[in-house]
């Protein structure tokens, strides 16, 4: 019985330090909405939505002091592999070469019922035009976009690429606008930053800290540990 009470309190315990969370799940990646980290493939994604503003050279000082430390700007290879898992556009594969364009529109639905790939995409990364301060509407339907500087340069040419996902919505001619997911040919400059452009930073998952969460649930299953064996002398 003594057991079964302390099961229950940690149980409780752990429920509490979540209970305004939510998840969102798709093509084997997840967000923990109590968080700003997306993980999947064995790497964890820190929301684009952070680091608006920021040039892949002016965000080189904070990868050991974001959530943790540890994070590097996404690769061609990983950017790849992430629009793929999405499958924005049923059947297109993108590569990581990191000199072409590639792009694919996701259609229009009337409304926004929160399932679709991009929308999904974006309530995970972030809507990076909100957060850089821009709006773009027509009456209740707004643009929202994930959008983010990635790359490593693999043929040294002195630029990075480009990540886009952009949900549909309606322009001020009150004409329906199809969603895109877009890979853009390096031709962007480390040094430039942009209102509301994030960095794709990631970080493997193995090299994470061990969350606070699960600190407190070890720190409370002792206490309950020390409570039992004070009410049993």
């Amino acid at each position: 019985m003594k057991s079964l009470k302390l099961a229950s309190a940690a149980a409780a315990l752990v429920l509490s330090t979540s209970a305004n969370a939510a998840i969102i799940s798709y093509g084997g990646y997840t967000h923990d909405t109590d968080t700003d980290i997306v993980t999947g493939n064995g790497l964890e994604w820190l929301q684009w939505d952070r680091t608006v503003g920021e040039s892949i050279n002016s965000i080189q000082s904070q990868l050991n002091s974001l959530d943790g430390g540890g994070w590097s700007v996404a690769s061609n290879v990983q950017m790849a592999q992430l629009f793929n898992a999405f499958a924005f556009n049923f059947g297109y594969v993108f590569d990581s070469d990191e000199n072409t364009r590639e792009s694919v529109y996701t259609g229009y639905s009337q409304g926004d019922p929160g399932t679709e790939a991009d929308e999904l995409f974006i309530n995970m990364f972030g809507d990076t035009y909100l957060a850089g301060g821009s709006t773009y509407c027509y009456g209740s339907n707004c643009l929202t976009a994930a959008i983010a500087y990635f790359g490593t340069d693999p043929d040294s040419d002195g630029t990075y690429n480009l990540a886009s996902v952009y949900d549909d919505y309606i322009d001020n001619f009150s004409a329906p606008q199809s969603g895109a997911a877009t890979l853009f040919a390096d031709g962007y400059y480390p040094s430039v930053g942009y209102q509301y452009y994030g960095i794709a930073l990631v970080r493997d998952v193995s090299a994470v800290p061990v969350p606070a969460a699960v600190w407190l649930f070890g720190s409370g299953l002792i206490g309950l540990a020390g409570i039992a064996r004070r009410k049993k002398a």
